[in-house]
């Protein structure tokens, strides 16, 4: 990952963009390294400003948001761009878009009043709809992973277990935790909390093995961190 970042602008499409910056900087936060993932941003926000590239400055809005080192005022730009982006465009227009309603679905998570949480889960429950219909799976089973950490901030535990037990058994099948341990720590506590009230092995329907889910819980977890900060 470090040596495809060292190739700069040349290391290719924006999808290996994405990945040697986006990922990237996502590794180095996890590892503590915030430093590190500050500097893989600022050079992928200059890259996507320099060449124009819209869907690698929405990821790039993303990550900060996520770190809590983003520009808020660019934010909640952002935000009011989303809504009415969000259902429109297809191929990198879309995911763009839909990039650009999940970093705004992540603002509103960073005020929890009861107005903004009812607004966060009702757009992410519309962003899981309009994913699903585009026949998108990593892209659905990210918008459900915010949908059920939207209901979980807002309280409504039982809900969001209803909404993340089919995506973490999908996780399950595919051998995936880091979906759903980079989904943040209201995720992960979702998942503590259901073992310690039914057990680490779940055979009620839909399946989450025991192991994996032992495997989740033991693995190092991304620090809480407020998204909605700034450097």
């Amino acid at each position: 990952m470090d040596e495809s970042y060292k190739l700069g602008t040349e290391g290719g499409i924006v999808d290996l963009l994405l990945a040697s910056y986006g990922t990237g900087s996502r590794i180095k936060a996890i590892r503590g390294d915030f430093e590190a993932a500050t500097e893989h941003l600022d050079e992928r926000a200059r890259t996507g400003t320099k060449l124009s590239l819209p869907r690698l400055m929405a990821r790039v809005d993303n990550e900060r948001i996520r770190m809590g080192i983003g520009d808020r005022s660019e934010e909640l730009l952002r935000s009011e761009r989303a809504t009415a982006r969000c259902h429109q465009g297809r191929g990198v227009a879309r995911v763009t878009a839909d990039l650009d309603e999940n970093s705004a679905i992540r603002i509103l998570l960073t005020d929890p009043t009861p107005a903004r949480l009812d607004l966060a889960g009702h757009r992410a429950a519309a962003l899981v709809q309009s994913i699903a219909a585009a026949d998108r799976p990593r892209a659905a089973l990210e918008a459900t992973l915010l949908h059920a950490q939207c209901l979980a901030v807002a309280g409504q535990t039982d809900q969001a277990m209803h909404v993340l037990a089919p995506a973490a058994a999908t996780c399950a099948r595919h051998g995936l935790t880091r979906p759903l341990i980079d989904a943040g720590p209201d995720i992960v506590a979702l998942l503590r909390d259901h073992c310690a009230e039914h057990g680490i092995v779940t055979s009620s329907p839909p399946l989450i093995p025991g192991d994996f889910l032992t495997e989740i819980l033991a693995s190092p977890r991304a620090p809480r961190i407020n998204v909605g900060g700034t450097s």
